[in-house]
């Protein structure tokens, strides 16, 4: 577990050896590839396709150009505490990522990551601010060709993101959607095309005065939660949705109007909590 939260981090398949000393690597049982410094990189030579999964932890160099061969991930994509790593250039043939890609760490863009179309599991990208060299992402632009994610989706404390500008191109999320605690973020535009939603889809502490952006959101098979948005306003965006498979929570939005809140659970049929609005 990912934190405790997200899904499955352990993998198969094929693993590198380093042995820094001697310059050596060799086939291992574990099913990881991990990069720690620029020696563990002449694993990867000549790879395009991982087996297994890739993690990059706490490097202290800029990998450049030396992943740029690698089109598929078959497992996860982890890439964790890289004060150095602040793009995603090196990654600019991937193409597919078949289990989780948690990106943690001082990003301050997603470009390289333009050929993404498919992640199988959860994709979860969680900024910090207490970065010594301040890196904060500010767009998700880079994954303007991803099309769907088969597990969650968490964005979670990028303190200058502003919207989801960059996922117009995503269709389908399978598990939880999760968008909370963005200190600046005010907008879902970008989210134009998604429709699905497969688990819970939460929308918390975040700066949104509507849900402009999910038009075209249609069904939403776990539980929809909308709190502690101070700024929010407007439910009627969500003027396409039809069911919602679990409870509705939609608590401790101040400015919103507990009439916009009971008209969408008149819209979708469903019996479920208000509280903490206006009343008008």
């Amino acid at each position: 577990q990912w934190g405790g939260v997200l899904g499955d981090l352990n993998v198969r398949s094929l693993s590198w050896i380093v042995k820094a000393s001697q310059f050596e690597h060799s086939p291992g049982p574990d099913g990881n590839v991990f990069i720690r410094n620029a020696n563990d990189m002449t694993a990867l030579t000549d790879i395009t396709s991982v087996p297994g999964s890739l993690t990059l932890e706490n490097i202290n160099f800029d990998p450049l150009t030396m992943l740029s061969h690698i089109t598929d991930i078959e497992g996860d994509l982890i890439i964790d505490t890289n004060r150095n790593l602040e793009h995603l250039t090196v990654f600019e043939n991937l193409q597919s990522v078949g289990g989780d890609m948690i990106l943690s760490g001082a990003f301050k863009s997603l470009a390289g990551l333009d050929n993404l179309q498919f992640i199988g599991g959860d994709m979860a990208i969680l900024c910090s601010s207490l970065w010594e060299k301040g890196g904060q992402l500010e767009s998700l632009a880079g994954l303007d060709n991803l099309q769907s994610i088969g597990g969650d989706m968490t964005i979670s404390t990028a303190n200058l993101l502003r919207s989801l500008a960059g996922l117009d191109n995503l269709q389908s999320v399978g598990g939880d959607m999760t968008i909370s605690t963005n200190d600046l973020f005010n907008s879902l535009a970008g989210l134009d095309n998604l429709q699905s939603v497969g688990g819970d889809m939460i929308i918390s502490q975040n700066r949104v005065m509507s849900f402009a952006g999910l038009e075209s959101l249609q069904s939403i098979d776990g539980a929809l939660k909308i709190q502690v948005n101070d700024h929010l306003t407007s439910l009627s965006e969500l003027e396409s949705l039809q069911s919602v498979g679990l409870s509705v929570l939609i608590d401790r939005n101040r400015n919103l109007c507990d009439s916009e809140a009971e008209a969408l659970l008149d819209q979708i049929g469903e019996i479920g909590e208000v509280s903490g609005g206006k009343q008008c």
